[in-house]
């Protein structure tokens, strides 16, 4: 007997599979997908489903859940390395931010405020997102019975509350400092522009010679004032930003 050879292309797909099966991302979000498949089908059939039906889909949901927490086992150690590596961010520009804030006197530089801000939010995202994985750390020590059902069983939903409620937290810092980020982008596009419609006013200001009563030359400027700052996209203002 002989052996067929494999094809190359089966064997880029075996690559890709192999590369994919070893990826810890995508294996978190292939059992993710999966528990919030089943939990999706006992939400929207849960009527029309028979208890032997409904129980194993339970069941995938609850060791799906399980499945992923174990991935995150000792995360939080992690955050908390991210933690130590931003703290030192946290500390610069905090004059710009009072100043911003109105809490110092005196004019702040609107974008380093707003990224400062951000960069204090974003600090606060990685303590809630470490918090939350210390927490459901916890949840599954107790619901693996690692922790004994007599001390976790009573306080279970205390923790799940407490779990949740950091990771909302987590999420709403995550929403501010992106909200921080955009603004102080949007000053620095704002303040390009004009720059840049400044520039291109000085460059048309030449001489026009009008002829006065007197025999004498005035210079008469001409000024473009009708360029709308909004209407610059961002070719123009990359090659203005270039050729200046």
């Amino acid at each position: 007997d002989q052996e067929l050879p494999m094809s190359s292309s089966s064997d880029g797909g075996l690559g890709v599979s192999v590369k994919l099966s070893k990826s810890l991302p995508f294996r978190d979000k292939s059992v993710k997908t999966l528990q919030y498949a089943c939990r999706f089908l006992l939400g929207i059939y849960a009527g029309n489903l028979n208890a032997k039906s409904a129980a194993v889909l339970q069941t995938v949901v609850g060791q799906c859940s399980q499945g992923r927490k174990v991935f995150r086992l000792l995360k939080s150690v992690n955050m908390l390395q991210s933690i130590v590596a931003k703290s030192g961010e946290v500390m610069e520009n905090g004059d710009e931010v009072r100043k911003l804030l109105g809490i110092d006197d005196g004019e702040a530089n609107s974008v380093v405020g707003y990224r400062q801000l951000a960069k204090y939010f974003e600090y606060l995202e990685l303590i809630f997102i470490g918090i939350y994985f210390g927490l459901d750390n916890i949840l599954f020590l107790g619901r693996a019975t690692i922790i004994p059902k007599e001390v976790y069983s009573p306080q279970a939903r205390k923790w799940e509350r407490a779990t949740f409620s950091v990771w909302l937290a987590n999420d709403i810092s995550c929403f501010i400092k992106i909200i921080l980020q955009i603004s102080a982008t949007n000053i620095e596009i704002q303040s390009n522009r004009r720059a840049i419609v400044d520039g291109m006013n000085r460059a048309l200001e030449v001489p026009k010679s009008a002829s006065r009563d007197d025999g004498e030359e005035a210079t008469k400027p001409m000024k473009l004032d009708h360029v709308d700052v909004a209407d610059i996209d961002g070719d123009t203002l990359a090659e203005a930003t270039a050729s200046s």
